[in-house]
């Protein structure tokens, strides 16, 4: 994929987060901010604080909804973030990763 085709797709994602009738609905917003999220760690846009911000979202609106089929994603994502400035995050997210996958996967 190029350069151009992530800028597209963030730029198409950006415009769904301000539907304020898709985000009222928990699915599709947790799942285009952990879109986001992905697309901000990508090499080519290597963008970690703005990486960061969206699972970080993304893990709020999650905890706070019934939907939490995501939870093992976005505690994994966190994670490795931390990977290389917060050893003891990397952790402490992974087994949060962990635990939620064998809570809430079917």
């Amino acid at each position: 994929m190029s350069i151009g085709n992530n800028e597209k797709a963030l730029a198409y994602y950006h415009r769904n987060l301000k539907d304020t009738i898709y985000t009222a609905m928990a699915q599709p917003y947790v799942a285009t901010l952990n879109k986001v999220g992905r697309l901000y760690t990508k090499r080519y846009l290597n963008k970690q604080d703005s990486a960061m911000f969206y699972f970080k979202k993304a893990l709020a609106v999650s905890l706070k909804t019934k939907y939490k089929s995501n939870l093992p994603f976005i505690y994994y994502q966190l994670g490795f973030l931390y990977k290389n400035h917060k050893p003891d995050s990397v952790l402490y997210y992974f087994k949060k990763s962990q635990e939620a996958f064998k809570t809430y996967q079917m």
